[in-house]
């Protein structure tokens, strides 16, 4: 069955330069300009075929999903004038403005909580290329298969959704995917995340500060990873994440420190700019219009797995 193509007038929207932010892992490159979306049990293909232009692929059911995803109606255009005014104030050779510049077409996607928060637990310790190894493994093994690809065949073989917090409870079924220590900070996060009652099911309506403090919690969740989760899985815009990327920048080119307070409300959103600019500035992010992502997913371990006894879940210190 051939799924309908909505055609959406974009600004400020750069696809190639959103995958390669750091804030998603499971997006497949198809071609330059054109990607594979995959977010919990949903896939879609998103390509932009001019600057101003986004072509979204998906079941009818699911435009509304992709439409929030990614950001398309959020306001991004008196955002970029706070920008483009204090760029014109510090001047076309400012850091803050050649990192704003460069970034000119991210966005902060709206991802679903719980992925997010196995995404960036993963992230800790890591690199780019294996986390999206390890979760791609981790969805093949754990996650359902998406019975209405928006690609007929899909790349690399069938399609498999996030999985569940309850398939992921028992850090025994997640040895062999390269999670290592993580296993078990994945299984406990599954486990806050499961049932009715969970503590974590309730983030989405806490505060900035009290889904910081839930998730800090949180065994193996530390204020890098907290942050990551409350700017990229639960839409607090003002969560300026500081790993060592940021924290050298920050000491770098901001000693006297970061001018938060001109970005209230989207601090987080020059986060990616600065993060996205410097990787540029060192050669680990191609081109708009340029081929980066890894082709075929890979074919590591599917279903089944060895049978360990999981750890306990208690925070650490």
């Amino acid at each position: 069955m051939t799924m309908p193509t909505r055609t959406i007038p974009v600004s400020h929207f750069q696809l190639d330069d959103i995958a390669n932010s750091g804030q998603v892992f499971r997006w497949r490159q198809l071609e330059p300009g054109g990607y594979l979306l995959l977010s919990g049990r949903r896939a879609a293909v998103a390509r932009q075929p001019q600057e101003n232009l986004l072509e979204l692929t998906c079941p009818p059911q699911d435009t509304a999903f992709w439409t929030h995803y990614l950001a398309l109606d959020d306001d991004y255009d008196s955002i970029w004038q706070v920008l483009e005014h204090w760029a014109d104030i510090d001047g076309p050779n400012a850091y803050l403005t050649r990192a704003v510049r460069a970034g000119r077409g991210l966005r902060i996607l709206h991802q679903e909580p719980f992925e997010s928060t196995v995404s960036f637990i993963v992230s800790q310790n890591n690199n780019i290329p294996r986390i999206r190894k390890i979760l791609e493994l981790l969805c093949r093994r754990l996650g359902p298969v998406i019975v209405q690809p928006p690609l007929q065949p899909a790349p690399g073989g069938p399609l498999y959704g996030f999985p569940c917090a309850q398939r992921l409870r028992c850090a025994a079924q997640l040895q062999g995917l390269g999670l290592g220590y993580r296993d078990t900070y994945v299984a406990c996060a599954a486990a806050a995340f499961s049932g009715a009652l969970a503590p974590l099911r309730k983030l989405p309506r806490m505060s900035r500060e009290q889904a910081r403090s839930t998730l800090l919690s949180l065994h193996g969740v530390g204020p890098k990873v907290a942050d990551c989760i409350l700017l990229f899985g639960l839409g607090h815009l003002d969560a300026f994440p500081k790993d060592v990327w940021i924290g050298r920048i920050l000491n770098r080119e901001f000693p006297q420190g970061f001018p938060l307070p001109r970005y209230a409300g989207f601090a987080g959103l020059l986060q990616q700019m600065l993060f996205f600019y410097e990787r540029q500035q060192q050669g680990l992010v191609p081109p708009a219009g340029t081929s980066a992502q890894p082709a075929p997913p890979p074919r590591g371990p599917a279903h089944g797995h060895a049978a360990q006894t999981p750890r306990a879940c208690s925070k650490s210190s």
